[in-house]
């Protein structure tokens, strides 16, 4: 089986990684993360670093996981939309995952919608997943997060590590010794969550 997961980062996007790697688990399924630029004059240099940084991450969580993936950005030329379901077709992609995200009336009728698109055209289901801050559970938020915890009180770490349990937890003793677990792991600022 193979999976597509339409990502441009953000917290649907991270939502709709959690769910295309819950099920590439079950079906021993290898997961596609595509990010889609139409390239040109339209993308800026600060863009493609971040699209970089955000395949990292989707990488990183695939490959905790256990999970086969190709994690990379499509320059096409194309809208996201029309840059999936082509990938899609020339993949043999079984299933697609995507994130939506609500837009104005003017804002669909200017930009057009990725998701729609997709979800029309696509040779295969799609899943498509939506982030609502207001209805996430704490424990959904910091699942699969990585999180930096400095304290130099070892009965501390340990106590935030229990409460923790949804996530990947580094800790520190001393802000010298975070700096260097950020060094270690390439971490970059962006991705740290916690100070404590």
């Amino acid at each position: 089986m193979k999976i597509l997961v339409g990502y441009d980062g953000g917290e649907v996007g991270r939502v709709a990684l959690s769910l295309a790697r819950d099920m590439a688990g079950i079906h021993c399924a290898f997961v596609y993360v595509v990010t889609s630029m139409e390239g040109g004059t339209s993308e800026r240099q600060t863009d493609i670093i971040k699209a970089e940084e955000d395949l990292k991450f989707a990488r990183r969580l695939m490959e905790n996981s256990g999970i086969k993936c190709d994690a990379r950005q499509s320059v096409r030329g194309l809208s996201a939309g029309e840059d999936l379901v082509k990938f899609a077709r020339e993949n043999d992609i079984d299933h697609i995952f995507i994130g939506i995200r609500k837009k104005s009336r003017a804002q669909k009728a200017i930009l057009g919608s990725t998701a729609r698109y997709v979800i029309l055209k696509a040779p295969c289901p799609v899943t498509s997943v939506k982030f609502e801050v207001e209805t996430v559970l704490s424990e959904t938020l910091l699942k699969d997060r990585r999180v930096l915890v400095v304290d130099d009180e070892p009965d501390i770490l340990e106590t935030i590590e229990e409460l923790l349990d949804m996530c990947t937890l580094d800790t520190a003793n001393s802000f010298e010794a975070a700096k260097s677990c950020l060094k270690t792991t390439h971490m970059t600022w962006p991705s740290l969550i916690s100070w404590v």
